[in-house]
């Protein structure tokens, strides 16, 4: 036969050293031995596979020793599903310190850039090798350890749309070529996310700035604005970064059970959406308020029925039936794009806040004249929980934020409201029985009619 060195070569993950010859070791010793999981297989054709291996001796009826058995198995599926999470817990930890140090009082920009810098080593996958700096302006922030080489990742730093700097990590050594050169597209991802967010802290820090040196009217109103959106920001985003890090915990928990990982990777999709979400409806409520979205003639009908659509998509696994009575297949109004929010957050509302077996909704489409207006009438009725009367005097409100223990509605029936405004119309809510609030809900949208 062959030597066993030459049929199977194994080295260590990290150093690429290789392995004693275990069966050497198994004859040696006389005992099963059973590798680290750090361990590589180089096959024939020089693919590199990580394996999870064991070993035991073959004795005679005497007991002596007179062979050894080899089992191993590919874990590669399981490395990368391993490495994913290692990666997205770094990602994690390297936010959620960047939120502490914007908790410290009265924080200098300068010492806010030095933190960043060092704090960014160790959430690569070599911080024994890596070096960076932070090019803001004329200043410049680097670590004790910095060095230019040509293994490099740079991201742009825009403060107000403007370039202002950069934000540049090194390898001090060569390593393997991954995605991006030496570099995990989970890192690119990172220092982009890192660089924005420092661009949103220094407009934020320079606002109030000019808050402290001005006491015009328009810098109290954005201060107030941008305090609402971090307050808004902060209360949902820390829910789904718990969500998300419980995910992570639960699948490395669970590393050897496919099903598992598959549930707890689909949790952490869910609150990423999630998130996602949550900061397109807060960048639409701004630009709302910035007079920034123009109005135009629109046709409410095919945007409703592509509505629908997303809801049914969305929501696939509940019993749902969803009717339009309407006076008419066309009808046109003073909209634009953002109607399509307004339709949607409501619909969600009445599907996700639905107890029954079977989500009902039935949306009515008429024509009402209010103080010489024209206006069509949709009346979206559910029988949803439904919702109190002292609830239906705050759901609006830009402020309003549910306790712990009660079903949040967020910063979705503000934007509809804000929207809703925006085009002249009007928006509340009264219950589908009257006098009952627990039979369901029918929110009331009026929207100026273009004839």
């Amino acid at each position: 036969g062959k030597p066993l060195d030459s049929i199977f070569n194994i080295i260590k993950e990290e150093t690429r050293i290789s392995v004693e010859n275990p069966i050497s070791r198994v004859i040696r010793e006389g005992k099963v031995i059973e590798l680290t999981n750090h361990t590589i297989l180089i096959a024939k054709n020089g693919n590199k596979i990580p394996i999870a291996d064991k070993y035991a001796p073959i004795k005679d009826e005497k007991g002596i020793i007179i062979g050894a058995v080899l089992i191993f198995r590919d874990i590669t599926t399981r490395r990368k599903t391993e490495n994913a999470l290692k990666e997205r817990m770094k990602e994690l930890k390297a936010f959620y310190e960047l939120s502490e140090l914007m908790e410290e009082p009265d924080i200098a920009l300068r010492t806010l850039m030095q933190k960043v810098v060092d704090m960014i080593l160790k959430s690569m996958q070599y911080p024994e090798i890596t070096c960076s700096i932070i090019k803001f302006r004329d200043q410049e922030f680097k670590t004790d350890n910095f060095r230019e080489t040509k293994w490099v990742l740079k991201s742009d730093i825009k403060v107000m749309g403007e370039l202002t700097g950069s934000f540049e990590i090194f390898y001090l050594k060569k390593k393997p070529d991954i995605d991006e050169g030496p570099f995990l597209k989970e890192e690119r991802a990172l220092l982009n996310a890192l660089s924005e967010r420092i661009g949103k802290i220094v407009e934020r820090m320079e606002s109030e700035q000019k808050l402290k040196a001005s006491k015009e009217t328009k810098y109290r109103e954005a201060y107030n604005r941008a305090e609402f959106y971090k307050d808004l920001f902060t209360h949902d985003i820390n829910h789904i970064l718990q969500n998300i890090n419980l995910g992570a915990e639960l699948s490395e928990m669970h590393i050897g059970d496919l099903e598992k990982l598959k549930k707890y990777h689909g949790v952490i999709i869910d609150q990423v959406n999630r998130g996602a979400k949550l900061v397109s409806n807060i960048r639409k409520l701004s630009k709302l308020e910035e007079d920034e979205i123009s109005i135009k003639q629109i046709e409410i009908c095919s945007i409703l029925e592509k509505s629908i659509d997303y809801i049914k998509n969305s929501y696939q696994d509940r019993n749902m039936s969803i009717e339009v009575d309407s006076i008419s297949e066309r009808l046109y109004v003073q909209a634009n794009e953002l109607l399509e929010d307004v339709f949607e957050n409501i619909l969600i509302n009445a599907v996700k806040y639905n107890e029954n077996p079977k989500v009902e909704i039935i949306i009515k489409v008429s024509r009402e004249k209010k103080e010489e207006i024209n206006y069509l009438k949709m009346e979206f009725i559910d029988n949803s929980i439904g919702i109190d009367e002292f609830r239906k005097k705050l759901i609006f409100q830009k402020g309003h934020i549910e306790g712990k223990g009660v079903h949040g509605l967020g910063v979705g029936l503000s934007l509809v409201k804000k929207i809703t405004e925006s085009y002249n119309g009007k928006i509340w809510v009264q219950d589908r029985v009257k006098g009952d609030h627990s039979k369901g809900s029918n929110f009331v949208l009026l929207l100026p009619e273009v004839s």
